[in-house]
């Protein structure tokens, strides 16, 4: 029985899943077919990043109609509920596990311990097993480029940006963002406020007209509600989302936003638990590999914006670094170098150098390592 408050979606037939061979391997034969599930914090309906992974199931869905059958489980409360769910999937047949949420990590990891025959993915974590495997994003490139159309739209020089909670990964994809800012107008300045939430209304549009009084033209924001995309409309700013294509609902001021597309990487990952050849790894995606990417540009970007923007892209989709998108700033190149069986979180130390903080974190704000739970869905 699930845990009070949750939402499944899917089911279907059970599945053959072959067990650990103690190499590294989780289901080391051949299969038909497999149960997938997603675990959820949030919701598809209500955050941007709980619908990506939605997409992705769709994504996994079609790609291998008839073999793999998905659940998708939302609203899962922190705790031993994430491991009820889970013992319920894996009692049901489920061989592989995705947990979209880096909350998540500390419960997966028990369930990961309890069940060795079952592979399991955690987005942004930085602890693998045999069983478990890390993926995350080269975010601070789609940032950077959200951030060079943001800076060739403002007039005066000054964007604002609604920061949320506080993580060495928010941090990086703050100073990427800055960077693109600074790439399009030397001259630039990012007012910074951090909220220390990923969906707080009332607080986001509280921090965005806090930035604008301080002089900001543009609204860009790490947050995922649309509230600050409100207050643009109201004030006919441009206006920058996060995770999500909002393009039809805020047209007048779209900008872009950047986008994180795990379904490829998630088709990857079943292919392997069907084939057989499923190896704990610690993945990191960008634009490259389609992992990552912007929203289509809105009708506040030049011609001549969009085609800077775009040719940025297309050196990124070729492999090619993007200045000042490494060390310059406290950021190591976006690896992550493997340690006794765990991954290091990137290092980094500063706010990027043209990034004027506004409001700084709370006191004891957590870390990659240390994630704060609440309200977090990222």
């Amino acid at each position: 029985m699930a845990p009070p408050g949750t939402e499944w979606r899917g089911g279907g037939t059970a599945h053959r899943c072959g067990p650990s061979t103690g190499d590294g391997l989780v289901g080391a034969e051949d299969v038909d077919d497999i149960r997938v599930a997603w675990v959820n914090q949030g919701c598809s309906t209500e955050d941007p990043w709980t619908l990506a992974q939605y997409l992705a199931r769709d994504r996994v869905e079609r790609t291998f109609a008839g073999r793999v059958t998905t659940s998708f489980v939302e609203k899962v409360e922190l705790g031993d509920p994430v491991v009820e769910v889970i013992d319920r999937l894996v009692d049901t047949g489920h061989a592989l596990v995705i947990a979209p949420s880096l909350p998540l990590a500390p419960d997966v990891l028990r369930a990961a311990a309890a069940h060795p025959h079952v592979s399991f993915e955690q987005a942004r974590g930085s602890t693998r097993r045999v069983n478990l495997s890390t993926y995350t994003g080269t975010h601070e490139q789609s940032a950077y480029l959200t951030g060079l159309a943001a800076g060739a739209v403002s007039r005066s020089g000054r964007v604002a940006y609604v920061a949320p909670v506080f993580e060495l990964e928010t941090l990086r994809i703050l100073n990427g963002f800055a960077l693109g800012v600074l790439a399009a107008r030397p001259d630039s300045v990012v007012l910074a406020s951090w909220t220390d939430t990923w969906w707080d209304p009332a607080a986001e549009r509280d921090a965005a007209e806090r930035l604008v009084a301080s002089g900001a033209d543009v609204i860009a924001t790490g947050c995922t509600s649309p509230a600050t995309g409100e207050l643009a409309l109201e004030l006919d700013l441009p206006w920058c989302a996060q995770d999500a294509d909002r393009s039809d609902e805020f047209g007048p001021v779209w900008v872009t936003a950047p986008r994180i597309l795990p379904g490829r990487y998630h088709c990857r990952r079943v292919a392997d638990v069907l084939n057989g050849t499923w190896r704990s790894e610690a993945y990191v995606g960008g634009l490259a590999d389609g992992f990552t990417d912007i929203a289509p540009l809105g009708l506040r970007v030049p011609p001549e914006v969009r085609r800077s923007v775009m040719e940025a892209r297309d050196r990124m989709l070729a492999g090619e670094e993007v200045p000042d998108l490494g060390a310059s700033f406290g950021t190591a190149s976006p690896t992550r170098p493997e340690r006794d069986g765990a991954t290091d979180a990137w290092s980094r130390s500063t706010h990027a150098r043209n990034v004027e903080v506004v409001v700084p974190p709370a006191p004891g704000s957590p870390t990659d390592d240390a994630p704060d739970p609440s309200g977090a869905v990222r």
